[in-house]
């Protein structure tokens, strides 16, 4: 993965409750008050990161020391998140931010997979040409958003799914109304032939069935 670091938290905690924003590809040295030692963070990462994690019973499960409970891509914001919220008492804590950084990317991988599947299904279905075009959109912005992938922008990615899959509804949405409108037109004509139908019968048998008929009948 692209973490080169890892974070290492020591130190002799009295109480210690914070969060720190950290910059990527930054390396960081907190040192906090009501401290006695000092806590250093390491995290560098060409990637935005979010490890939270919690010691003690604070949380329904108590976690073990070196134990990370939450580990996960943050997608909206630029900057990697360490959140800390500990217990009393003498500790040590490694956290390694790799594993986060590999959930992160299968995450948005998943995303980006379901929204090229989603415009694929939508090409084989959609026939309008308004809705089409909606979806040559859709395209056109999925590649962007894997290009924004390929530079390891994780935040730009999700954005762009989002706007991708956004577009796809939109183009059913017309295509359903499309839809809704052609079978009106049908329905019209059909009203409107078989109505015509109709009158034209009934015209033709006010004006020459019964002449007709009865002119068979003296043939006959």
């Amino acid at each position: 993965g692209e973490v080169e670091r890892y974070a290492l938290i020591s130190g002799n905690i009295l109480d210690f409750k914070g969060e720190h924003l950290i910059h990527a590809q930054d390396t960081l040295d907190v040192a906090m008050q009501r401290v006695r030692t000092e806590i250093n963070v390491y995290i560098k990462s060409r990637r935005p990161l979010k490890v939270s994690f919690w010691i003690g019973s604070e949380k329904p499960k108590a976690l073990r020391i070196n134990e990370v409970a939450h580990a996960e891509y943050i997608y909206d914001s630029p900057r990697a998140c360490v959140e800390v919220n500990i217990p009393k008492g003498n500790f040590t804590i490694r956290i390694e931010v790799e594993k986060a950084y590999i959930e992160g990317e299968e995450n948005v991988r998943r995303t980006l997979s379901a929204v090229y599947g989603l415009i694929n299904w939508a090409k084989m279905q959609l026939r309008s040409r308004s809705a089409l075009r909606l979806i040559d959109e859709a395209e056109q912005t999925y590649y962007e958003a894997l290009n924004k992938f390929m530079a390891g922008e994780m935040n730009l990615v999700i954005d762009l799914s989002k706007k991708a899959a956004r577009l796809v509804e939109e183009a059913y949405k017309i295509e359903r109304k499309a839809i809704e409108r052609a079978q009106l037109v049908q329905m019209l004509i059909k009203v409107i032939l078989t109505g015509a139908a109709a009158v034209a019968i009934g015209f033709l048998i006010y004006k020459w069935g019964i002449p007709v008929i009865k002119r068979s009948l003296k043939t006959t």
